[in-house]
């Protein structure tokens, strides 16, 4: 998706004036990489606008290459993590750098826990209201709506 508009977090509502689509204002379209219109085009002259929100997916697109895709590579393979909240799951995957976990919550509303086992575990990318508590087993981490956290292990 980041390369299809998402880097300017779009939520590609539709154009009433296309055919074929709803005839109701605001209806989200379902698949809109179908169409041949600027619905999908990305103008990089808005990145100055948006800096902050590339500067964000430079860092996960940093981290995929650097810890994930290696670790994708080797075949590791992945524990699901589940959270608290409907809509929440993570997984935890061994990677040449160390043990990562990414937790993601998608509810709108509800905040999510989930239960890392192993550890130490350290914040590497995440909102700065998670909530990161040592346990017995390894840590607690609390995911606030619609966001996701990604954390890294010293051990392991």
């Amino acid at each position: 998706m980041l390369a299809q508009g998402q880097e300017w977090a779009r939520a590609k509502v539709q154009d009433l004036n296309q055919p074929g689509h709803h005839t109701q204002p605001g209806w989200l379209d379902g698949n809109s990489y179908n169409r041949d219109d600027t619905t999908n085009h990305l103008d990089w002259r808005e990145r100055r606008v948006n800096a902050d929100l590339v500067d964000h997916y430079r860092r996960l697109i940093a981290l995929r290459k650097a810890w994930l895709i290696p670790a994708l590579l080797a075949g590791q393979p992945m524990r699901l993590l589940w959270g608290s909240a409907p809509w929440s799951v993570g997984y935890q995957i061994h990677t040449p750098r160390g043990p990562l976990a990414v937790l993601l919550n998608g509810m709108a509303s509800e905040i999510s826990w989930f239960d890392v086992p192993g550890g130490p575990w350290w914040l590497l990318l995440g909102a700065d209201d998670a909530n990161v508590v040592p346990t017995v087993t390894g840590v607690a981490v609390q995911v606030q709506p619609t966001s996701a956290v990604v954390l890294y292990a010293t051990g392991g």
